[in-house]
């Protein structure tokens, strides 16, 4: 822990806290004693639930990224994500690299006295539909595996929540959250009789549409129109409950009045405020170092450069979306101290709301 910066005295302390503890197994019996084993010595782990355990597990298990050397990753707390880029003509060499990779991370985690389970991890095959057709094919002759046991390979895989499918258009993702939403809209209906109109659309926004906006920013621009549409639909409905609005009749001039804007809106809010924060802190710098910029004489920044493109898929990449969302702001918007995010998005959503309401 020395080398993360903490002291000797805090170490001495933490290792006091982890130090000499035991644990034993309680049961209890019908008529309500316990009988508890022999206390039998813990020398590894952390408090289950404690505060200090996931900190605690991130600074034991922070250093597996040394055993990373071909592919890039992601690591949240024990999932650990290895991913890399290539031709399909090139999968073998691709796939040696991944299995070195995958060999050294077992070793890693057999001297830190941790177990991966090659029968629970997946792979993944991103890419156009033609792309994914050759480098499947590619891969029958090779496999990806951990210690001579293949690894499977899925079609779409969940990631924090997220489903994610191989073309990217998360339109299996979309299909279960609505069906989720319609059936927890179902559920409020049973009360809406009791609930006023503030309370119906408070109720709407933390039980319904909050699950829409849960990783917008990254699903928001690979959208296909039917699925915009279906995500439009379940707001729709939600305004419906929170209004009593007749079947027939056009949602847009109710969500107006209540100042709501619509989910599409409401992604490049999401949108436009990550990327004011990645732009003015110039963090997290794996996003910040695909944005371009166009200078003018002076050298200053004024526009995102947006990349040229052959494919409609590529749309929905954050290089191209991130340029046109920051390039469509009002320039006093983007003139805005990186301290002041609240007032962008306060003054983003004022905007957005006029735009809005100008079309009706």
């Amino acid at each position: 822990m020395t080398y993360y910066g903490i002291d000797e005295a805090s170490v001495q302390w933490f290792g006091s806290y982890l130090s000499n503890r035991s644990q034993v197994v309680g049961l209890r019996k019908a008529d309500g004693s316990t009988i508890l084993s022999t206390p039998r010595p813990l020398t590894r782990g952390v408090p289950q639930g404690s505060i200090l355990g996931p900190l605690l597990f991130i600074l034991y298990s922070a250093d597996i990224l040394s055993s990373v050397e071909h592919c890039r990753y992601h690591l949240y707390a024990d999932d650990l994500q290895l991913y890399l880029s290539c031709d399909p003509q090139n999968i073998l060499e691709t796939t040696r690299g991944i299995n070195a990779d995958l060999e050294r991370v077992v070793q890693w985690s057999e001297k830190n006295c941790l177990l991966l389970n090659p029968g629970k991890s997946k792979f993944l095959v991103f890419g156009t539909s033609l792309q994914r057709t050759r480098t499947i094919e590619q891969l029958s002759a090779t496999t990806i595996q951990v210690r001579n046991v293949p690894i499977e390979r899925v079609a779409q895989a969940r990631n924090l929540g997220l489903l994610m499918d191989g073309q990217l258009k998360f339109e299996d993702h979309i299909v279960g959250v609505v069906s989720s939403c319609f059936y927890r809209l179902k559920v409020l209906y049973r009360i809406r009789d009791y609930l006023s109109v503030e309370m119906r659309i408070k109720l709407c926004e933390s039980l319904v549409l909050s699950t829409l906006n849960y990783c917008d920013v990254v699903y928001g621009g690979c959208l296909l129109g039917r699925s915009e549409r279906l995500v439009q639909r379940v707001q729709n409905a939600c305004a419906r409950f929170c209004f009593r609005i007749p079947p027939r009749t056009h949602v847009t001039p109710y969500l107006n009045n209540a100042d709501l804007l619509k989910m599409a809106a409401r992604r490049r809010l999401h949108l436009a405020t990550l990327l004011f924060g990645v732009v003015k802190r110039e963090t997290p710098k794996y996003l910040y170092e695909k944005l371009q910029w166009s200078f003018n004489s002076y050298k200053y920044k004024v526009r995102l450069s947006v990349p040229r493109h052959r494919s409609a898929a590529f749309r929905g990449s954050f290089r191209y979306a991130a340029s046109k969302c920051w390039n469509d702001l009002p320039p006093p918007l983007k003139r805005l101290h990186g301290r002041y995010i609240n007032t962008f998005k306060s003054q983003l959503k004022g905007y957005l709301l006029t735009a809005q309401k100008s079309l009706t």
